[in-house]
């Protein structure tokens, strides 16, 4: 369904809400649009797939309106910047070592494959990406175009 446009036809702004704790996941389950599922930069991938189905759960009947959306620090084989250690509490050696959901590595192919698995997995389907990174996401996206 086009965001701009409800099931009673009214338009509206899409609402995008990052969502971590029980009440944000609540008010995102009654009221988002969008919702960037928020924890730890190291939280194990176990517990995002934990919040998307809790996210589900809560919003019942809206659940399939609703579109994950995941932030990345970084895309590519290149080193982490380091803002990456103010930004997500941990060393770029942490970040890389915990197999963060926040990072997207590997060759093209590769992080298509992982977005893929992502969005079968949880349901993620919108992602940013600080634009330091922006180059090396593209051909990733021409990967995607029409899956």
């Amino acid at each position: 369904m086009d965001h701009l446009e409800r099931l009673d036809g009214d338009r509206h702004t899409p609402v995008m809400l990052a969502a971590g704790g029980p009440r944000s996941l609540a008010l995102a389950a009654a009221r988002a649009d969008i919702v960037s599922l928020a924890k730890s930069a190291v939280a194990p991938r176990e517990e995002v797939v934990r919040l998307a189905r809790e996210l589900r759960e809560l919003a019942g009947p809206r659940a399939d309106d609703i579109e994950l959306a995941m932030n990345l620090f970084a895309a590519g084989t290149r080193e982490l910047p380091p803002w990456t250690k103010q930004a997500a509490g941990v060393t770029p050696e942490e970040l890389e070592a915990s197999g963060s959901l926040m990072l997207l590595r590997g060759t093209p192919q590769e992080m298509a494959d992982e977005l893929q698995r992502r969005r079968d997995e949880f349901g993620a389907s919108y992602i940013s990406v600080n634009a330091t990174y922006l180059e090396d996401l593209a051909p990733v996206i021409e990967k995607l175009a029409g899956r």
